[in-house]
């Protein structure tokens, strides 16, 4: 005969069993949906320290040609590169001249890093890559770029960035926010109508500060396309849902066209395709978090914009501290993610063996 107090334990054991796997599961796909294409943190850096970039556009030209203010000694250089194709191109060629005329020559840099998106969109798929440039063959002062080599479909455009140090810089925090997050007016869900919701919270300060900021933006067909640039400071619990229409907007390029904030030309070259905007916030005392957010807008005779938002730098002024200069340390934000779900799953499954132990332990007793 079948012992029906051993049914209704190994019920209550399969039961409690399915709980936790569903979710342990539910853990991994909501890790994963969060993390797809996203704009994150990769980077930041403390210190005596200033980032300076420039941007080319490629759409129309195979080269793009740039010079590079450097203010300090070099320490970190990287160069970033979109567009659209069936499968993309994970290396650029870049030549370099410092200011004292020394050149790398033209030299192949392949990403370390990429991301993709759309693959259902226009035939093709877009692309952002990210790749590592040799500091050294950076010197303080003017540095000249040839920037080529690129053969998707549309190249878009890339930007170099410098991090350089001096003592007699500011002390300051840099973050760089990287990823793939497209947006357009009549598009729905998480890719439409506006990006995503960007948010950098730092520790709480007595005095205001300064914050300033870059946008890169890839993908702008031309200055027709109406955009605005939204965002929004404070303290406490950081915004989870849209900006628009609460924060601050924006509404015209940071170069003093007149035109929509990103506009296809707004880069040191003036080709299409390939935008940034740069600007200045003040961070009132008292203040934790400063959010951003890109909205594509229709206006009569006018589509809003559709675009990729890959980029996002911050340099927040930080009270005076011994010159220090520190290289951008990695804050991968796959890694961050893949903490926090290994975290939740092991939280899960402690949870699951406890309420197991408890059931056993209560049989137990009746018996």
């Amino acid at each position: 005969m079948v012992n029906a107090r051993f049914i209704n334990r190994k019920g209550w054991y399969l039961l409690i069993a399915f709980i936790v796997a569903a979710l342990m599961l539910l853990a991994i796909v909501n890790v994963a949906l969060a993390a797809e294409n996203s704009i994150r943190l990769i980077n930041t850096g403390v210190g005596n320290l200033r980032i300076t970039s420039v941007s080319v556009g490629l759409f129309d030209t195979g080269v793009g040609n740039a010079i590079i203010d450097v203010p300090g000694t070099p320490t970190t250089a990287t160069i970033t590169w979109t567009g659209r194709s069936p499968n993309g191109d994970d290396t650029i060629t870049v030549d370099i001249t410092d200011s004292n005329g020394n050149s790398t020559g033209a030299k192949d840099y392949t990403a370390f890093v990429s991301e993709e998106a759309f693959a259902n969109c226009c035939a093709s798929n877009h692309y952002v890559y990210v790749a590592y440039l040799p500091e050294a063959a950076f010197s303080p002062g003017l540095n000249t770029l040839v920037i080529s080599g690129l053969t998707m479909v549309e190249n878009h455009g890339a930007t170099v960035a410098v991090t350089s140090f001096s003592s007699t810089f500011e002390n300051r925090l840099i973050s760089r926010f990287w990823g793939l997050d497209g947006f357009h007016s009549r598009w729905t869900g998480v890719y439409g109508p506006y990006s995503q919701l960007v948010c950098q919270e730092f520790e709480v300060a007595r005095n205001d500060r300064d914050l300033r900021f870059i946008m890169y933006v890839s993908g702008v067909e031309n200055e027709t396309r109406p955009n605005s640039i939204w965002y929004q400071i404070g303290s406490g619990p950081v915004p989870t849902t849209d900006i628009v229409n609460i924060g601050v907007e924006i509404s015209e390029a940071s170069d003093g066209s007149g035109n929509f904030p990103f506009y296809s030309k707004a880069n040191d070259n003036g080709e299409a395709e390939y935008d940034v905007f740069e600007d200045s916030l003040l961070i009132p005392a008292g203040s934790t978090w400063v959010c951003f957010q890109i909205e594509s807008y229709d206006l009569p005779g006018q589509i809003g914009v559709s675009a990729l938002w890959h980029g996002l730098v911050t340099s927040l002024s930080l009270p005076p501290d011994p010159p220090t200069a520190v290289t951008l340390s990695s804050v991968s934000a796959a890694a961050t993610s893949l903490w926090g779900s290994v975290l939740l799953l092991l939280l899960t499954a402690v949870v699951g063996v406890t309420v197991l132990m408890l059931l056993f332990n209560r049989r137990l007793a009746k018996t």
